[in-house]
């Protein structure tokens, strides 16, 4: 059936100022500086925060392998909190294919009820470790990554696009608002990134209650 959404002809939403920060344009230079970082593998010297190491790994408890608690050729970053806390930040220090001990407690809350709140020892062994390289923001970073020439037109054009995203939010909640009501006032205190989410959640809601109406009618 034909999908009709009627009742917003004729609403004007209102444009209104926005205010880019630079904080909010250097979190976007740092998000496009991430992406066009580079692995280099470490021959000589020791794991670091922030490195990636691959590694073998298994886990005892009172000297008894458990399930799960083993791997090998696991790529691991230092200070990503993939593993439990105190886990990764013992693998750091060492240098290749060096065998150690990593001494950890599970939390209270972990999913597993056999291993919460018990000590456990991972036997180690270090394979690799890369570094990851991040380009300076600068000029000729902006070349690289952009059509621009300077730093400055770049942080510009990030301004541009920042600015008409969030005129576009503010315009398509307004519109929803003076249709709906207070039941759009929450996309007010949500993060913006999920606003479009939730505008589209309700544009799909729409559809399916004028197709249900449609279908009733037939």
């Amino acid at each position: 059936p034909e999908v009709k959404i009627e009742g917003y002809f004729g609403i004007e939403a209102k444009r209104k100022t926005v205010r880019v920060t630079a904080k909010e344009i250097d979190a976007e230079l740092e998000t496009i500086r991430e992406r066009n970082s580079r692995e280099i593998e470490v021959t000589d010297g020791v794991s670091e925060m922030g490195d990636v190491c691959t590694i073998d790994y298994e886990g005892f408890v009172d000297g008894v392998p458990f399930e799960g608690g083993k791997g090998s050729d696991y790529p691991l970053k230092l200070g990503s909190g993939n593993f439990i806390p105190g886990f990764e930040e013992q693998v750091a220090g060492h240098k290749l294919e060096e065998e150690f001990d990593v001494n950890v407690t599970f939390p209270e809350e972990y999913g597993a009820e056999d291993l919460a709140g018990k000590e456990a020892v991972f036997k180690i062994k270090l394979h690799e470790i890369k570094l990851r390289e991040l380009p300076e923001i600068d000029d000729e970073f902006a070349k690289d990554v952009s059509e621009f020439d300077t730093l400055d037109e770049l942080k510009a054009d990030l301004k541009a696009i920042l600015v008409e995203l969030q005129l576009e939010i503010e315009e398509i909640s307004g519109l929803c608002t003076e249709i709906h009501g207070d039941e759009w006032n929450e996309i007010n205190t949500v993060h913006s990134q999920d606003v479009l989410s939730l505008i589209q959640q309700k544009i799909n809601a729409l559809k399916a209650e004028s197709e249900e109406l449609n279908a009733d009618s037939n």
